[in-house]
């Protein structure tokens, strides 16, 4: 049956059901029974085993990368034998796995591998699987009694190992997922702290740690090294890590990008993306597709952290050439909501037709209300503050504060509201004022009402749902959807004064007071697009196939 090794192994800091398993894989390679492909998978599986043991793997951004993604970046990296490779962020080891079998058929020897992985995690008992399975890897691969040294237990954002530094030819990964704006993985006041000690004003208060594993990373890898680290989609838009994608860009700008979407992590249900950083000197971005196999795209590479642009134009947004006047800004004002408008409504949004003492002053709007020049109230069940309503209206007691009587006052006004998390800048107009926003709905109040219908038409147009998907890629919860921020708004392009734009006024103005067919929406679209210069029937297709 043979002998067992000698294993280095903490056998005691290993989760029961690690241990469990790998005592059974210990078997299989004694015994030399089992495929080798199959004890393969057994050894990966001792990730997904570790994570089940965690607490909450989501709020710690312990999420596992299937092995298939792992062995798919390694090969975008273009990793040859006798590189070094370090996993920053390694939880188990899934990517180091990967990086080791690519180099071993490469002809590298299992002890040099050894010598050239790294690998960090602030979880000691993932540093302990992760070094059970590469050392059950280079038994199955031929070799007995390797050491795993440079897998440590540290936390690189903070304090890297001393050497670390400019240390290895690619730097591979899925750091965690630590979004600010969600209370369940929002950083300690003390880690936030450090880390402006480490990286100063590139560590702003929102930015998503996986950002800062990005920035990281370049102090860590080698000159002409490779960096590929798994980063949420909102990454390439968000305002707060802006700093970061421009220092990037000044460093190692992007030469590869790996598109996975939504389904990678099915239990963090988070769109994901790796942009694949380099020195190399390319004009073009090679984009590769996780549902696809066929030979990447290639995408004209955008400098100064305009990273959405490039995953815009790699999810074929059209290309603008429209004839621009103005923005938005010059003809209205644009303005989002705090949650104290939120709270206000709360106590004060009622079912239309119960009995009240309070006086009706408007109808609720809510972003799940708002289709493109549609207003669905009363046709549209809608949840508000943890309640449902079928025709939620706003009432407002005799005497209400000051602070909301000022606030209201401000929002009956003429206006457009504007929804978020769309593929296309879906908008309705409010001729009178009795449309009360919740947030995160943007408003936009023209300067002169008479062009409320005109403005709405641009904001609605197949222009404006392009200029909305280059200028915000990454920030809505998918790849094609966008959030769009008033401030980005104020830049709205908008086309010159021509009986074209009158034309699509009327049009924009007939299909929210009478409804819209896909014919009238062509027409609509059509005409819009000639107002703004262009005659592109792609450019117009893609904003159909858009449509809700």
């Amino acid at each position: 049956m043979g002998t067992e090794p000698n294993l280095k192994i903490n056998w005691p800091a290993l989760p029961s059901a690690v241990r469990v398993e790998a005592e059974k894989i210990v078997t299989d390679l004694l015994r030399k029974t089992q495929d080798s492909e199959l004890i393969l998978e057994s050894i990966l599986s001792l990730g997904r085993s570790r994570e089940k043991e965690l607490a909450d793997p989501v709020a710690d951004g312990a999420v596992y990368t299937p092995y298939p993604v792992a062995e798919k970046l390694v090969n975008h990296t273009n990793l040859q034998a006798g590189q070094s490779v370090c996993d920053p962020a390694m939880g188990a080891g899934v990517f180091l796995i990967a990086a080791a079998e690519k180099r071993f058929h490469l002809g590298q020897s299992i002890e040099s591998i050894a010598k050239q992985t790294a690998g960090a995690d602030i979880d000691a008992v993932s540093v302990e699987v992760a070094k059970l399975s590469m050392q059950l890897w280079s038994w199955l691969r031929g070799t007995t009694g390797v050491s795993f040294d440079g897998l440590v237990c540290a936390d690189p954002l903070i304090n890297p190992p001393t050497n670390w530094v400019k240390s290895f030819d690619v730097i591979i990964g899925n750091p965690p997922f630590l979004s600010q704006l969600k209370s369940r993985t929002t950083r300690h006041k003390n880690r936030s702290q450090k880390l402006k000690q480490r990286y100063g004003k590139l560590a702003t208060q929102y930015v998503d740690e996986s950002a800062l594993f990005l920035l990281a990373s370049l102090d860590m890898v080698k000159k002409k090294g490779t960096i590929c680290l798994i980063v949420p989609t909102s990454i390439f838009g968000a305002a707060s890590a802006r700093p970061i994608r421009e220092r990037i860009d000044e460093v190692m700008p992007m030469t590869g990008l790996w598109v996975g979407g939504r389904d990678v992590f099915t239990d963090a249900k988070v769109d994901v993306l790796a942009p694949i950083l380099s020195t190399e000197q390319k004009p073009l971005v090679h984009v590769y597709f996780q549902k696809s196999e066929m030979c990447p795209t290639e995408v004209k590479r955008e400098n100064n952290g305009s990273w959405g642009a490039i995953l815009a134009d790699a999810l074929g947004v059209p290309t603008l050439d429209a004839a621009i006047e103005k923005d938005l800004q010059r003809e209205a004002t644009v303005t989002a909501d705090f949650r104290d408008a939120y709270y206000w409504l709360s106590e004060r949004v009622e079912e239309n037709g119960f009995q009240t003492h309070r006086k009706k002053i408007g109808k609720l709007a809510t972003v799940g209300l708002i289709d493109p020049l549609t207003f669905k109230h009363g046709k549209k069940e809608v949840r508000f503050a943890k309640k449902k309503y079928s025709e939620p209206v706003v009432v407002a007691e005799h005497n209400p504060p000051n602070d909301f009587s000022e606030w209201l006052k401000r929002r009956r006004v003429p206006k457009i509201l504007v929804a978020t998390q769309t593929k296309v800048i879906e908008c309705v107009v409010d001729e009178i004022g009795d449309l009360i926003p919740s947030t995160p709905l943007i408003i936009i109040q023209p300067m002169n009402p008479n062009n409320i219908w005109h403005l709405a038409s641009a904001l609605s147009s197949p222009v404006g749902a392009a200029w909305a998907a280059s200028e915000a890629a990454g920030t809505g919860l998918g790849a094609n959807t966008v959030r769009l921020r008033a401030s980005q708004l104020n830049l709205f392009p908008l086309p010159a004064t021509s009986p074209e734009w009158d034309r699509a006024a009327d049009l924009a103005q007939s299909i929210q007071t009478q409804g819209g067919s896909e014919k009238t929406f062509r027409d609509f679209g059509l005409v819009i697009n000639s107002a703004y210069g262009i005659e592109d029937d792609d450019l117009l297709q893609w904003w159909i196939n858009r449509l809700p």
